[in-house]
């Protein structure tokens, strides 16, 4: 009989009573592989990895050492059932047995198409909606919903819940212009061009130099009826409300884009005059004054305006050359990236006890500016100016209920070559036929001007499934996608209705050539179909209607078939 030091039996308590005792179950074995262990030991020592996926990990780590599970319970600070499910879970299923199994949870209330009418709400304006509102918000979106009779109840965070699956924000917008300047490309691209220092194809010397010049006008002098108060703890900085007037003054400035250098001073208005005297404040002295050339960019304001202002500054100054930006394009002058600088750092939020501090606070910064300033890193080139220009164009061409008269310029101004709009020919592809497979992409010039500056920015590349069917009919597709995969997520489910959409679109442009989707495309499809009045209309826009063959024999097909289907996706 075995005892411990105090005289206890230590034998199985069954044995006590004359009963054999119970077979212990032996500890799963595991075994892994390189790149299960790779995967396991990024969860296990990522930094980013959730606690949860982390203990999971180690469990099975320390398994795959031979240890049991009372010591691995031990190391990694868990109940010796969590490691014992954790460590049968993978030796049954691998890593996807790390994961969580889904919950049965409570019902859902709503359907998949109820989800895609409200998708659909969202995506119109209010005003097609009947509703006297400017944009919709989830509150009122759950209370027009439940008006059409979508649902019989609704709240604004479900509404919110599945806005925030397709990133759609109705209450946010932004601001557009069409370009207007019939030679927008070549203004623009001689700007660009000196912004990587060439010039009529060739490289600015050391001599030459390329400055960017502008007014900011109306920086007034507010004086606050209370002193501001400094910013403390938990406290941000409070300025009073009313104040009174103190005047406006203007200021010029001249940024050397290279050098990272400003030269400015205040005037009390805008005019030819304070122009050309900031221009003398530069080209006197040096190394402007004995420079080749020095190209002055400038937009189209009242002071510099057309050719009598260029002739004005060469007869003044010989080595200056006068260069305007495009017409309604101010974004393309650097000088307004520093007035931003300014109106953030010195004018904001604007207290000033008259006009001399303003203007001695701006020389200050502006001396304090040039010390440390580096140049702006400028990354739009001529090459993403042409991509921009031939979007526009495909979108004018494919749109021109949504165009103006004045877009009719834009045109005019993509560049003329053997290529495509956007400079290069896909392989193969004759020029007829990429014109005829051009997608219907859209995009607008999006411009928000907020401290004299104003930014351009790019619309999407690919194409755009409101162009074929309307958002409505997407989203329902997108619904069925969802009813036929349960559990699966809302932007899966689009992308998945949206190659199938590409791969119809592709078919009906390339009836002659041989094409099949891969299974994931193919369950897109089979939704699309289901909607067979929107399968019929896209069809009939196509110009021949798809048609779907449930199986296939392997000798119709080569073996690059897949290929082939990706490369006419693109192109269509």
């Amino acid at each position: 009989m075995e005892a411990d030091a105090a005289g206890c039996d230590r034998r199985d308590p069954l044995l006590l009573i004359g009963l054999p005792a119970l077979p212990v179950a032996a500890a799963r074995p595991i075994i892994l592989t390189a790149a299960e262990r790779h995967r396991l030991k990024k969860a296990a020592w990522g930094h980013k990895t959730e606690h949860r996926a982390r203990v999971r990990a180690q469990i099975v780590l320390r398994a795959a050492r031979g240890r049991s599970n009372t010591r691995i319970a031990v190391e990694v600070g868990a109940h010796v059932d969590t490691v014992r499910t954790w460590r049968g879970r993978f030796a049954d299923l691998g890593l996807p047995g790390l994961a969580d199994r889904k919950r049965p949870g409570r019902p859902t209330a709503f359907t998949a198409l109820q989800a895609a009418q409200v998708k659909a709400l969202a995506c119109q304006v209010p005003a097609e909606a009947g509703a006297p509102l400017s944009r919709w918000s989830c509150p009122e979106l759950a209370r027009e919903a439940v008006e059409r009779g979508i649902a019989p109840f609704l709240s604004a965070s479900t509404v919110r819940r599945w806005l925030d699956q397709d990133a759609i924000k109705p209450w946010q917008h932004r601001s557009w212009i069409f370009i207007t300047d019939p030679d927008f490309r070549p203004k623009a691209a001689r700007i660009l061009d000196l912004y990587a220092r060439t010039w009529d194809s060739g490289p600015l010397g050391a001599d030459e130099y390329v400055i960017s010049a502008d007014e900011k006008t109306s920086i007034q002098a507010r004086c606050r009826c209370h002193p501001s108060l400094a910013p403390g703890q938990a406290r941000a900085m409070r300025v009073n409300h009313t104040y009174g007037r103190g005047g406006a003054l203007a200021y010029l400035a001249a940024y050397d884009v290279h050098q990272a250098t400003v030269f400015g001073h205040c005037e009390p208005t805008t005019g030819i005059a304070p122009f050309m005297t900031l221009a003398a404040q530069v080209m006197r002295q040096e190394p402007y004054a004995s420079a080749k050339r020095v190209f002055w960019i400038v937009d189209n304001g009242s002071s510099h305006r057309g050719k009598a202002a260029v002739d004005r500054l060469v007869t003044a100054f010989p080595n200056a050359v006068l260069v305007h930006t495009p017409v309604h394009a101010s974004w393309l002058n650097q000088v307004e990236i520093f007035f931003s600088v300014v109106q953030r750092k010195v004018v904001a939020p604007n207290d000033f006890t008259d006009l001399a501090q303003v203007g001695d606070r701006l020389r200050a910064f502006e001396d304090r500016y040039n010390a440390t300033a580096q140049p702006f890193q400028w990354n739009f080139t001529t090459s993403d100016l042409d991509d921009l220009l031939a979007r526009i164009d495909r979108h004018t061409a494919d749109h021109p209920e949504e165009s103006s008269v004045a877009a009719g310029s834009m045109i005019n101004t993509r560049r003329t070559s053997g290529a495509d709009h956007l400079g290069r020919r896909p392989r193969g592809a004759p020029e007829e036929e990429k014109s005829r497979l051009r997608p219907n992409a859209w995009t607008a010039i999006t411009a928000g001007d907020g401290s004299r500056t104003t930014q351009l920015e790019e619309g999407p590349h690919m194409l755009t499934v409101s162009d074929l069917i309307s958002p409505a009919a997407f989203l329902s597709i997108v619904g069925t996608v969802q009813d036929t995969n349960p559990g699966m997520d809302g932007g899966m489910a689009q992308r998945i209705a949206n190659e199938g959409l590409k791969f119809v679109v592709a078919c009906g442009r390339m009836p002659d050539v041989a094409l099949a989707p891969s299974r994931v495309v193919d369950e897109g499809w089979h939704a699309l179909i289901l909607h067979t009045k929107v399968y019929e209309e896209l069809c009939a826009s196509l110009g021949d209607f798809v048609h779907h063959y449930p199986g296939y024999a392997p000798g119709n097909y080569d073996p690059l078939i897949l290929v082939r289907t990706q490369d006419a996706s693109v192109l269509s």
